[in-house]
C-alpha cells in the first residue's frame, strides 16, 4: 500500500519524450498478459519473449507518436527517488515510471498506417520482430485483434460519436495496489468530461476488468466480450489444440461522462 500521506503525481507528454520509459514499464506490466502471449506464443517463454514484447511495444508506441498519442504516467515521487548515476558525473538517469498509459486522441487509430508510419516501424525494428515471431503472429497484432475490437465499437458508438481510447495502461508489479492506475484514469476522465467525450478500452484480464469497473467503466454487452485465438490458443494465450483451445477473452468497456448524450440518439442511460 502507498504511504497515507503520499500524493500521486501525474504527468503527460506527446511525441517521443515518454515512449522509452512507457515501453519499459508496460512491457514489464504485460509480461504475463494472455493477449501478449497469444501474439508472441511462437517464442518460448523467458528472456527471448520478454525482449520481443519490449520490441513490440516500442514499435506500437512509436507508431502512436505519429498519431499525436498522449503518454500518461502516475507515480509516488516522494517514495521512489530518481535513479542517479555516479556522483562523480553530471549525468542523471531519469526515473522509471511506476504506472503508464498510451492514450489515442478522438478519431485517431494506431493501426491506420501510412508510408511514414511504416518507415518509422522499420526504423524501430519491426522487421526483426516479424522474423522472430513469425508473420502469422504479426497478422494477429495488425489485423485479427483490431478487426474484432472495431466490430464491437461499431455496435457501441454511432457514426457521429468520438471517444478517447486507452490503447494500453499498466502498473509495474511492485507498485500495484497503490491506486496509481485509478488515479491516472480519473485524470483522463476529467479531461474527457470537460470535452463531453466517452473513453474506450479493452480489458485483457479479469483483474484489470474489475479495476476499470471501480472507476466507472461499464462492460459492453452487445458484441462483447470477444475471443482471440479460439481453436489455436488456451485462455493464457499459449498454443493449444482440442478442448483446451478456448481462446483469450477480451472485455470491451466504455466510460461515459455524466449526462452524456449520444449525437442524434438521445440520452445515454
Amino acid at each position: 500500500m502507498a504511504h497515507p500521506n503520499a500524493a500521486v503525481q501525474i504527468t503527460t507528454a506527446s511525441g517521443v519524450k515518454y515512449e522509452p520509459r512507457t515501453t519499459t514499464v508496460l512491457a514489464s506490466a504485460f509480461s504475463a498478459d494472455p493477449v501478449m502471449a497469444y501474439f508472441l506464443n511462437s517464442i518460448p517463454r523467458g528472456p527471448a519473449r520478454s525482449a520481443a514484447l519490449h520490441k513490440l511495444f516500442h514499435c506500437m508506441f512509436s507508431a502512436a507518436t505519429l498519431k499525436d498519442a498522449i503518454f500518461y504516467e502516475s507515480s509516488y515521487p516522494n517514495l521512489t527517488p530518481a535513479n542517479q548515476a555516479s556522483p562523480n558525473t553530471e549525468l542523471v538517469q531519469e526515473p522509471g515510471f511506476q504506472s503508464a498509459a498510451v492514450i489515442m486522441l478522438p478519431g485517431q487509430k494506431v493501426d491506420d498506417l501510412n508510408l511514414l508510419a511504416w518507415l518509422s516501424l522499420i526504423k524501430a525494428g519491426i522487421l526483426g520482430l516479424i522474423w522472430t515471431a513469425g508473420l502469422t503472429r504479426f497478422r494477429r497484432v495488425l489485423f485479427e485483434y483490431p478487426a474484432l475490437a472495431d466490430g464491437v465499437k461499431k455496435t457501441t458508438f454511432n457514426k457521429h460519436e468520438k471517444w478517447y481510447y486507452i490503447l494500453m495502461i499498466g502498473t509495474e508489479e511492485s507498485h500495484r495496489g497503490k491506486g496509481l492506475c485509478p488515479a491516472l484514469i480519473r485524470d483522463l476522465q476529467k479531461k474527457a468530461s470537460g470535452e463531453g467525450l466517452p473513453i474506450w478500452l479493452e480489458a485483457t484480464s479479469a483483474g484489470s476488468r474489475d479495476v476499470y469497473k471501480k472507476v466507472g467503466f461499464q462492460l459492453v454487452e452487445e458484441g462483447g466480450p470477444f475471443i482471440l485465438g479460439k481453436g489455436v490458443a488456451d485462455a493464457a494465450g499459449e498454443v493449444a489444440t482440442g478442448e483446451s483451445a478456448v481462446g483469450v477473452e477480451i472485455w470491451a468497456m466504455v466510460w461515459y461522462p455524466e449526462g452524456y448524450v449520444k449525437p442524434g440518439n438521445g440520452r445515454t442511460e
